[in-house]
C-alpha cells in the first residue's frame, strides 16, 4: 500500500503522506507479539472507556451527542453504533472550504450538517 500510494499519481503523494504506515511497520509487530496485544488493549480503552463509555458511565448518560463530522472515527475505534440526524444545510453565502490537499470540499453553500448520537449497546 505504501508503494502504491507513493507511485500512483492519483494518490497525491507526498501530500498524502505514508509516514503513519511506515512508523507502524517499523514496530515490526505481529498478531502474536505481546506489544501488539497491549496496543490493541489501549486502542480499545482509549476509544471506549476513556472517551465514549467513560463519559456515558461517569455522567449517567444514555448517549453522547456530537457534530456528525466528528462522530464516525471516535465511534468506529470502539465499535459503537452511531445514528445521525440531519439538521439542515449551510446558508447559500457560506464560503467554500477545502481539505489540506485542496482536493475535497469540506464545507460550503448548501453543505449538509447534522448531529450524531453515539450509544453503547446493552447498557
Amino acid at each position: 500500500m505504501i508503494n502504491f500510494t507513493q507511485t500512483d499519481p492519483l494518490e497525491d503523494w507526498p501530500d498524502r503522506n505514508t509516514i503513519t504506515w511506515q512508523n507502524a511497520l517499523a514496530l515490526n509487530l505481529t498478531q502474536t507479539s505481546p506489544n501488539y496485544t497491549t496496543a490493541l488493549f489501549w486502542d480499545k480503552y482509549l476509544g471506549s472507556n476513556a472517551t465514549i463509555e467513560g463519559a456515558i458511565s461517569m455522567y449517567n448518560l444514555d448517549a453522547l451527542i456530537m457534530p456528525t463530522s466528528q462522530s464516525p472515527g471516535i465511534a468506529a475505534i470502539a465499535g459503537y453504533p452511531v445514528v445521525t440526524v440531519p439538521l439542515g444545510y449551510y446558508p447559500s453565502n457560506t464560503t467554500v472550504t477545502y481539505n489540506s490537499r485542496n482536493t475535497l470540499v469540506e464545507g460550503g453553500p448548501h453543505f449538509p450538517f447534522g448531529l450524531s448520537f453515539i450509544g453503547i449497546l446493552g447498557i
